[in-house]
């Protein structure tokens, strides 16, 4: 990863620029990282977390997003071409985590800003420890070293076990996902727009690809598809339109492209898109069909509904 077009090896410039003792630590990092199933859900959140945000925020800068990359600080790396800037996270959920003592992280974090400016030639490199336990996170965010308090800080992402809890216990998260939801105030939907970016990340994050190329996989991959719709043209037939005008009632709306329905106090919303084979299709059923009541009716829409 870098923003010129030749580099020496990574492994050749930690050797004759930081020493062999630190290739030795490079190379052991690589090899390590916390492949449990804990450590990889936290990550892989924190991942998608990442992914959106930098969307919401930079949506046309030229950024790219890589996981377990060789390096010092590697759990995450986020590379912003268009800016010739570099964020790289480390993400830890334990009790024991130091900046020195055994096994500290303080001289990966330092070498880390080095390789970055030096070897990758960046303006400007930052490198974040994102820490799962409350605790923890406030002990080492009151004693980040002066020798990298410069370009480091600490950052709390707590970690769950379903993507509700995950949402609800990391409110950033939850604003920046809400952002790509068309009903950002209903949880199961926002769920299921946060579960379309984990699976698109976990699918292809080994591959080298622009925020923007993940942000469309996960949103083509999407079934049912509550991203949110820039396309406000969607309308149905005027045979669908005067069948559901007659039936007692009955309301609806199009709302980011789904035919919303109310009955009451029931609602509910078509799963096919407008426009869809999936919803011509039922459109053509309801027609043939010509329901008269909601019960008939209902028995189309819930058959599709979400």
């Amino acid at each position: 990863m870098t923003c010129v077009g030749y580099l020496p090896s990574l492994e050749d410039f930690v050797r004759d620029n930081l020493g062999a003792d630190r290739l030795v630590n490079l190379n052991n990092q690589s090899k390590g990282g916390d492949n449990n199933a804990k450590g990889n859900r936290h990550e892989t959140f924190f991942a998608a977390y990442k992914l959106a945000e930098s969307y919401i925020e930079s949506p046309e800068d030229d950024i790219e997003i890589s996981s377990q990359e060789k390096a010092f600080v590697d759990d995450l790396t986020i590379m912003n071409f268009t800016k010739n800037s570099k964020q790289s996270y480390q993400l830890k959920d334990s009790k024991k985590v130091y900046w020195f003592k055994a096994k500290g992280i303080a001289p990966y974090f330092r070498d880390q800003y080095k390789v970055d400016l030096n070897h990758f030639n960046v303006d400007s490199s930052k490198t974040t420890l994102v820490l799962a336990q409350e605790n923890v996170y406030k002990l080492r965010n009151k004693d980040i070293p002066e020798s990298i308090k410069h370009h480091t800080e600490c950052v709390l992402f707590k970690n769950s076990e379903t993507a509700n809890k995950m949402l609800l216990n990391n409110q950033n998260f939850k604003d920046v996902v809400s952002k790509f939801c068309a009903y950002p105030t209903e949880t199961d939907k926002l769920e299921i727009v946060l579960q379309n970016l984990v699976g698109t990340w976990t699918t292809h994050n080994k591959e080298k690809k622009k925020v923007s190329e993940f942000i469309d996989l996960a949103k083509k991959a999407a079934n049912p598809d509550f991203f949110k719709d820039s396309n406000s043209n969607y309308s149905i037939s005027d045979k669908l339109s005067q069948i559901l005008d007659n039936i007692d009632g009955l309301s609806y709306t199009i709302h980011n492209g789904f035919l919303n329905y109310e009955i009451n106090d029931f609602s509910g919303i078509v799963r096919s898109k407008i426009g869809t084979p999936e919803f011509e299709k039922l459109s053509e059923a309801i027609i043939e069909r010509n329901p008269s009541d909601i019960m008939s009716l209902l028995g189309f829409l819930m058959g599709s509904g979400a």
